[in-house]
This record gives C-alpha cells, structure tokens and sequence, in this order.
C-alpha cells in the first residue's frame, strides 16, 4: 500500500511470486502456543501491518510502537482467539503488565499470507487495563 500504513524492514510481497499459504485447518484458530510463535516471528522479520485504528489508539490511549514490541516479545496470550466474520480471520489478544497496568493488544494474523516462510501480523487495537482486572 502506498498509504505508509505498513511498517515492514523487508518487501512485504509487491513483485514476489505469491506461494500457497499455510492455512488454520477447518477454520480453526491457532492454538495459543503456535499463535504466539507466528506473531513473534512476523514482528521479528518486520511483517507488521498498523491499521489507521490501531495508530489513532496509540495516540488517544498513550502507548508506543516500544510497549507493543515488549507485549509481543514478552507477554502472555489470551487463552482464547475469536473470529472475526468481516475479515475472515482470527483475532488473537496479548497482554502483559508494565508499569502498574495492563497494556492489552489485539491482533490478527493475515490468513492470505504463509504463517511459516512470511507471516504478517494486524494490530488491530490496544488498550490499557488496571492491575485489578488481571485475571478476569
């Protein structure tokens, strides 16, 4: 896209023979441990897509591209994923603790892209959560 609203250190596929994605089998989510080392691997190569919610969110809730780097690299997943009907994916959560609160993403993992050779994951959302709701 032309729009700036990818954030990739590679070619994000413009020009590249498209190869035949791995694909969640009937539909199914992702287990959380397989999900997290797909969403890993997309941040680590720079196979991030940032949708202009996710960037308006950062500004209005006050986190940085750094809290969203450490979530990724060192939090914990939510157990379950959901699916997401518009776009025909799964969205999965993230949270980790950091400073007192809660920074809590969403997320989805492009289900037209190959989760093993070049996964790219969407931030879709963002929030921060109280320590009091850790848990719930």
């Amino acid at each position: 896209m032309s729009d700036g609203s990818f954030w990739a250190m590679e070619d994000v596929g413009l020009g590249q023979e498209r190869v035949e994605p791995i694909r969640d089998s009937r539909g199914a989510p992702l287990s959380p441990e397989n999900a997290r080392g797909v969403i890993q691997g997309a941040w680590s190569i720079g196979r991030v897509h940032i949708t202009p919610h996710f960037r308006n969110r950062s500004q209005e809730r006050d986190f940085t591209t750094l809290d969203v780097g450490n979530v990724i690299r060192y939090g914990e997943m939510c157990p379950e994923a959901e699916f997401c009907e518009q776009f025909q994916s799964h969205k999965y959560r993230m949270r980790l603790v950091m400073d007192d609160s809660m920074l809590e993403i969403v997320l989805a993992l492009d289900c037209a892209e190959d989760y093993q050779r070049a996964p790219l994951i969407v931030l879709v959302t963002a929030y921060w959560r109280d320590r009091d709701i850790i848990g719930r």
